[in-house]
């Protein structure tokens, strides 16, 4: 399905969105910018979604739970996600996060993170903290 996306501003953070459908639940992911984040709606917000002419105003303007991507999103993302009931294929071993960074992942345990990882990890926390209170404040709340 092609999704139109109107009211471009040039004033923004450039931005692609995906919207995905997994039959009970809908995510919406604002890939790139400032304010990259994925949202979790109900479905109910299907045809809206998928039969109007929409922005990213209109889009962030329907709710829908929340999340970042701020430092260390990808593994609290997957277990976000996971406790909607939405998995990885069940054939996924590894998750490639970038170029150098590849980790075991299982199903029940989520993204497995090495010892070596964990060395700078509150350090990493800090920076998302910080990333995290001045993430899309002019969306958060709506």
């Amino acid at each position: 399905t092609e999704i139109l996306l109107d009211n471009y501003d040039p004033n923004q953070d450039f931005t692609e969105v995906c919207i995905f459908d997994f039959g009970t639940k809908i995510i919406v992911e604002f890939f790139r910018g400032r304010n990259s984040e994925i949202r979790l709606m109900d479905i109910s917000k299907r045809d809206y979604l998928f039969n109007q002419q929409l922005s990213c105003e209109r889009i962030r303007i329907l709710g829908g739970e929340m999340h970042d991507h701020c430092v260390l999103w990808q593994t609290e993302c997957e277990r976000w996600l996971a406790s909607h009931g939405i998995f990885p294929n069940d054939n996924l071993k590894t998750f490639k996060i970038s170029k150098n960074f590849v980790r075991k992942y299982t199903k029940d345990s989520g993204i497995i993170l090495e010892e070596s990882d964990y060395i700078d990890l509150n350090q990493k926390r800090q920076k998302r903290q910080k990333c995290v209170e001045s993430f899309n404040k002019d969306w958060k709340y709506r």
